[in-house]
């Protein structure tokens, strides 16, 4: 075994440039499928971390048909104009509801003076700085009684005000939205990417300005409810889905038209997403293994032929043909072998690379994550691969008849 071994090894490294070009489809189907994976938890994991931050005791309201699965089943019934103001109103009343705010958002073309920015404008309630703790350091949030009035007040966040004023103090001051003025009230401070926005680069109005003024609206795009036990969040989860049938003259939940999203029915749901995809690229990126080992027979096969007098000298020597086997059965694992750890360490690197990526462009939440058990995979695989691929060629130079082999030009 450990003689075979020793002239496989010698074998690769008389053929450097064949056995790197052989390995080529091995590494790049190992590499392809730790980065799909390692992208996917990122990923995942980054997602995860924006739902957590969204808050345990929040249910999210959409609009839009639940199927088997959770969430709007397609983009048309997202649009769906099932969410009222009234209903916003009803599920407020609810016992168990610590507080609501509905939502409404478009993006516009904001102004000061010669400066301008096209961002998201957001419609709420002034419960949603209680709700997701978001409070201005300059200023003030709207109220309760500026939001009945649909006044034109804004709230906005640090990137906004500093692209739009700079050093300038930005409260008090008119800004123009959609061509009308808008007072500032206050600033938000950096906040980042939170519950899957950026709240720098949001926006923010009375949702009753934002139905009239900006998207011309009586409908509402979502409802964010805060209850005041997280141990009731199931049951108010039923609650309001009893209230808004009833509202909606739904008989069969089947015909529901919204959506309910608790933070653990949306981790669910991401880790199921992200899960498939993965699995899914995963699957596709495999084929280049299955054309790696496919390079690796039809190469193992043309050294075969190529040495086919060193084999006949072997034979004649006392080789057997099971020593001529495991010989060219070596060479081919041990080729998959060094493809595998290359591949492993190609696409570690590029995993990592990807994180530097995302962390430049604003998701330091994004984790570089390698999966061990991923590892351990690819090097099973590429070792059967190996197998699969190197018997066939194996046994054809175990079979060659050593007097013909000897006279082979």
């Amino acid at each position: 075994m450990f003689s075979s071994l020793k002239i496989a090894f010698k074998a690769l490294l008389i053929n450097k440039t064949r056995s790197a070009l052989t390995m080529l489809g091995i590494i790049i189907g190992i590499a392809s499928v730790i980065l799909i994976v390692s992208i996917g938890k990122g990923a995942e994991n980054l997602i995860l971390n924006e739902i957590n931050s969204f808050g345990s005791k929040v249910i999210a309201i959409t609009p839009g048909k639940t199927g088997a699965e959770p969430g709007p089943q397609n983009m048309m019934e997202m649009l769906t104009v099932s969410l009222k103001e009234k209903d916003f109103f009803a599920i407020k009343k609810l016992s168990g509801i610590a507080r609501a705010t509905p939502e409404i958002d478009s993006t516009v073309v904001i102004k000061y003076k010669n400066q301008e920015t096209r961002k998201m404008v957001y419609g709420c309630h002034p419960d949603f700085q209680y709700i997701f703790n978001f409070f201005p350091d300059k200023g003030r949030f709207f109220t309760e009684e500026e939001t009945k009035e649909r006044a034109k007040v804004v709230v906005l966040g640090k990137e906004i005000a500093d692209k739009l004023f700079g050093q300038e103090n930005p409260l008090n001051k008119k800004i123009k939205i959609k061509k009308e003025n808008y007072k500032v009230i206050g600033v938000l401070p950096s906040l980042g990417a939170k519950t899957l926005f950026n709240m720098d680069k949001i926006a923010i109005i009375p949702y009753s300005t934002a139905q009239k003024f900006i998207v011309g609206i009586t409908y509402l795009h979502g409802i964010n409810v805060e209850v005041k036990d997280e141990k009731s969040i199931e049951k108010l989860k039923e609650d309001i889905e009893i209230l808004l049938r009833e509202r909606h003259n739904i008989i069969n939940s089947e015909n529901d038209d919204f959506t309910l999203i608790t933070q653990k029915s949306a981790q669910e749901m991401v880790s199921m997403v992200t899960g498939i995809l993965s699995l899914l690229l995963s699957l596709i990126a495999a084929i280049s293994l299955i054309v790696g080992g496919i390079g690796i027979m039809n190469i193992m096969l043309v050294s075969v032929t190529e040495r086919t007098r060193e084999i006949g000298l072997r034979k004649a020597i006392g080789a057997k043909n099971s020593d001529i086997l495991k010989q060219f059965l070596l060479e081919a694992i041990v080729l998959t072998l060094l493809g595998g750890l290359l591949g492993i360490i190609f696409g570690a690197s590029l995993s990592f690379i990807v994180t530097l990526l995302a962390h430049y462009f604003g998701y330091p939440n994004w984790k570089f994550i390698v999966s061990f058990p991923i590892i351990i995979i690819s090097f099973a695989v590429a070792f059967v691969v190996g197998i699969i691929f190197g018997l066939y060629p194996a046994q054809k130079a175990a079979k060659l008849d050593p007097i013909e082999a000897l006279r082979y030009e």
